[in-house]
């Protein structure tokens, strides 16, 4: 088994939506429009959440739950992607793969259009 193939049969095992290549693994969240980017060049593990709609989506979860809700949920999600990129990034360097994450800034963007939708 190859190491992406090791990396993305962790994300499958965790619930994910999982797209793989030679070199990129995508993990596409069930229930919200996230996904966490896995790639690997050479002896390097590149680690992203993407997202896309978000502002669609959260306004359609604010008209079905309350504002709180909708946020508790949206950071459900982003606890759940951090704690696979960790998991990720342990397996890989005990693999001796260098790690190089983007993953707690992104979760921070993320929350900050959260809570610029969430006050418009």
């Amino acid at each position: 088994m190859s190491r992406i193939e090791e990396f993305a049969g962790l994300l499958r095992k965790r619930g994910y939506q999982v797209e793989s290549s030679d070199s990129v693994v995508i993990a596409r969240h069930p229930s919200a429009p996230i996904s966490l980017e896995v790639r690997l060049e050479k002896d390097t593990l590149y680690l992203r959440l993407k997202y896309s709609d978000i502002r669609d989506y959260i306004d359609d979860l604010r008209e079905a739950e309350s504002d709180e809700s909708a946020k508790e949920f949206i950071e459900e999600v982003l606890d759940d992607l951090s704690e696979a990129a960790n998991q990720l990034e342990v397996l890989a360097r005990q693999k001796g793969i260098r790690v190089q994450s983007t993953v707690k800034r992104d979760v921070l963007d993320i929350l900050e259009a959260l809570e610029d939708i969430l006050e418009s």
